[in-house]
């Protein structure tokens, strides 16, 4: 990640730069962010609880789709199919438009579901 060993400690002191203002700014009180802080690195609290299992349920699709897209499974398929419609310069291109405007529809799908915050609504 870090290729010099001066980057990797700018890198360092911008994060705990970014810590030490949202420990300042988001919290009533200096305990306050440093119980935050502890429990971010999972000092008193269970490694799961109701809430993290909930998510990892509703996003189980999207996990096992992210676990074989990051394998060469796709790249193997995407390089057979293309290899048997390059005789087919037309399905090809009708292939590749169905398949964007599905990704485009399963990407707007989720941008759309994720949009309830209530961060958004506490803070202001």
């Amino acid at each position: 990640m870090c290729r010099v060993a001066n980057s990797c400690a700018a890198t360092a002191m911008a994060v705990s730069r970014l810590t030490a203002l949202a420990l300042i700014f988001a919290f009533d009180s200096f305990s306050d962010g440093l119980t935050y802080l502890s429990q971010m690195f999972g000092v008193g609290v269970p490694l799961f609880n109701n809430a993290a299992l909930f998510a990892l349920g509703s996003n189980a699709v999207m996990l096992v789709i992210l676990v074989l897209g990051s394998t060469p499974l796709p790249s193997r398929l995407a390089g057979r199919l293309l290899e048997k419609l390059t005789a087919k310069p037309v399905l090809s291109t009708l292939l590749t438009i169905v398949v964007m405007v599905a990704l485009l529809l399963l990407s707007i799908a989720y941008v759309v579901g994720g949009t309830y915050n209530t961060f958004m609504y506490t803070v202001f």
